[in-house]
């Protein structure tokens, strides 16, 4: 652009001076310019490692209106400019691409809710869950005082809080001073599903449906690590298009960047063998590889969601 062009178009004298003193990679958002102001986006570029056929790829994420700028002209006729610094840029520009990974991890939750149930942890603290419905598809029904008489301490409490829930869903209903099952699990057993699978299925739209209840309520945060350590593999696999193969050193990088902590080596060991036992991920060799069907479903609804569409910063 020549001279006389900048001088006719003060947005791109904001742009140049956006790129030299806050990034060498923002664009222009919007501009107003009956209030002389300038919004100002970012380019992230993402190198996905792919050690499979396809390669690695190179994904760019837009992160529309960081910050406004506001231009002037001083007493001598030149440009001035007031907007953030380059330290309050930085830090807007973090916040919006950790939110980009919480849309993520969001989406991707539906797709894991039936192997959830299978991490010894979760399975363990929805045990009073589990005890309810057993105790109703052999008795035909139970208070929540009589089974808390018959759980142990504080898993009597928590069974308790149970009956809500699953009446909450309609997995069991009240009559009386007592519950039987609900409406739900005869449909489920309309569709020929038998104990075992019938209180996986249950126990998976628990989670599906009231993950927040499970987490401020009942305090389950140990689904917590498992959803994380697969949102570092499935999410950038979506930025790249494919099922990426990933080493392990990728995957702890990816997981310590999105979510801003590290472990001990041991404790990151353990909870990448965990993912591997409930099947989110598999080895492919040397390298983790992800599993068709959770990538199709969480692609669908990241899709949906739009989770790489630029975002709006102030709306």
């Amino acid at each position: 652009m020549r001279i006389r062009d900048l001088a006719a178009d003060p947005s791109r004298q904001v742009l140049l001076h956006a790129r030299r003193n806050v990034s060498p990679y923002a664009y222009l958002s919007s501009v107003d310019r009956e209030s002389s102001t300038v919004s100002i986006g970012i380019q992230i570029q993402e190198a996905i490692m792919d050690h499979g056929e396809i390669g690695s790829t190179l994904r760019t994420v837009n992160l529309d209106n960081i910050g406004c700028f506001k231009w002037g002209r001083t007493q001598h006729g030149s440009f001035r400019f007031m907007g953030p610094s380059r330290k309050e840029f930085a830090r807007h520009v973090k916040e919006l691409y950790f939110s980009i990974i919480d849309r993520s991890q969001q989406v991707l939750l539906p797709s894991l809710y039936t192997r959830l149930v299978r991490v010894p942890e979760v399975n363990m603290a929805m045990s009073p869950l589990r005890k309810i419905l057993i105790f109703l598809e052999k008795r035909g029904s139970i208070s929540p005082t009589d089974l808390g008489r018959r759980l142990a301490g504080g898993e009597g409490d928590r069974a308790r809080r149970y009956f809500t829930l699953l009446a909450d869903l309609d997995f069991v209903k009240r009559e009386g001073n007592e519950y039987v099952l609900g409406s739900e699990v005869g449909k489920l057993r309309a569709a020929e599903v038998q104990p075992p699978e019938l209180y996986e299925r249950i126990l998976a739209e628990v989670i599906e449906k009231r993950s927040k209840y499970l987490h401020e309520v009942l305090h389950l945060t140990m689904m917590v690590p498992f959803l994380r350590w697969s949102n570092a593999y499935y999410f950038p696999s979506y930025e790249a298009g494919h099922l990426v193969e990933m080493e392990n050193g990728e995957l702890v990088s990816n997981y310590r960047r999105f979510y801003q902590m590290k472990h001990e080596p041991m404790t990151e060991m353990n909870q990448i063998q965990r993912i591997l036992d409930i099947r989110v991920l598999s080895m492919k060799g040397d390298y983790f590889a992800g599993e068709p069907e959770i990538f199709r479903n969480y692609s669908a609804d990241a899709d949906n969601a739009a989770i790489l569409e630029p975002i709006r910063a102030f709306q």
